[in-house]
């Protein structure tokens, strides 16, 4: 039997497209954690907790564990010998569970892991539980390796820091690139007069765009921060960028990638997730701007799709001396990107090509 689950199909973000985009395999069964059923075929409901995940650190880490864990239970009760699972999601505290339950058996376990490094927070008390959860979480990666487990990535940058915390050497890494949404114009953009800036996504801690955002007051650049705010500390900077606070609807999204030059991805060197907003731009031919962080070096330099900037200085010239042509040319290759990586293209390599 093969299963594919997801813990967290209710939450906002990439979880409901990265499980629908692998419904419909007759030959898989579905488990999933949800506000409601959405009776999906071949799938199994699990009812998600009361726990609000968007309302404090608190709230997110108990629900992200009660979550996992209730549907790890389902999955428990199911599985047999030989079977192939695809976890979408990895809970450490889950995974150990899982592990005890079925370490006596053979199975094949498709394990995404969506971010390796660990995330630093300013606060003491949630650094100390990110230091604890890394060290289950390090715990449960070398455990689950004792199945016939094929690691999900989904850029080299994570792929490298997870072979370091693998303990036994004997293990298989995949890279699939994490997908573009389908292209949303027709014809690469032309660069404008007033060169925009577009900051698009969450504005959590992690992400360090407070950091960057402190670093610009006297720097003349349009930048538009556009994202449902986690880090209340934003509200009081000072610095001339415009705000919009809040969960945007497709169309709002739309308006902004369309009327902004530029998709800016001032990461922060300790950013530990993946570049979900910078494939959005992509199916706008938006060009990137991103800061030299590895994630975002390698797949915007290797692909041409914009450039990074060192510091501000260098990120002002740049946008400054930009020509109409290059401007161009790298919406052109974020349009070609898109076109090649795409949600389908994930769904071969990651059902028919992963355990080869």
């Amino acid at each position: 039997m093969n299963y594919i689950v997801q813990p967290y199909l209710f939450w906002k973000g990439h979880y409901k497209k990265y499980f629908e985009n692998l419904l419909e395999e007759k030959t898989f069964t579905y488990i999933y954690c949800n506000d409601y059923d959405k009776n999906y075929t071949n799938s199994n409901f699990i009812k998600n907790s009361d726990f609000n995940y968007e309302k404090g650190f608190l709230n997110f880490i108990l629900a992200r564990i009660v979550n996992s864990l209730k549907t790890i239970k389902v999955l428990n009760s199911k599985v047999k010998d030989n079977d192939t699972i695809y976890l979408l999601e990895f809970e450490p505290f889950s995974i150990l569970y899982f592990y005890i339950i079925n370490r006596r058996k053979k199975l094949t376990i498709i394990q995404t892991i969506h971010s390796v490094d660990r995330i630093i927070y300013s606060n003491k008390i949630k650094n100390l539980i990110s230091i604890i959860q890394r060290k289950v979480f390090k715990l449960a990666i070398n455990l689950i390796n004792n199945f016939n487990t094929v690691y999900v990535v989904h850029y080299k940058y994570h792929k490298d820091a997870l072979e370091k915390l693998i303990d036994n050497k004997n293990f298989k890494i995949k890279i699939i690139d994490y997908p573009s949404p389908d292209i949303k114009i027709d014809t690469n953009k032309k660069l404008s007069n007033k060169k925009s800036l577009l900051i698009f996504g969450l504005v959590r801690e992690d992400k360090g765009i407070y950091d960057f955002l402190e670093q610009i007051e006297n720097a003349d650049l349009n930048i538009t921060v556009a994202g449902k705010v986690i880090d209340n500390r934003i509200n009081t900077i000072k610095t001339n960028f415009k705000l919009i606070d809040k969960f945007l609807n497709e169309n709002e999204i739309k308006e902004l990638f369309t009327s902004n030059d530029f998709a800016l991805i001032p990461y922060g060197k300790n950013y530990t997730g993946g570049a979900g907003p910078l494939k959005d731009a992509l199916s706008y031919g938006t060009p990137i701007i991103a800061t030299n962080h590895p994630i975002f070096n390698s797949l915007v330099s290797e692909n041409n799709l914009g450039f990074i900037f060192n510091n501000i200085n260098d990120l002002e010239n740049k946008i400054k001396n930009i020509e109409n042509d290059l401007y161009s040319t790298y919406s052109l290759n974020c349009l070609n990107y898109a076109k090649n990586n795409t949600w389908y293209a994930m769904r071969i390599h990651y059902l028919n090509d992963i355990k080869r």
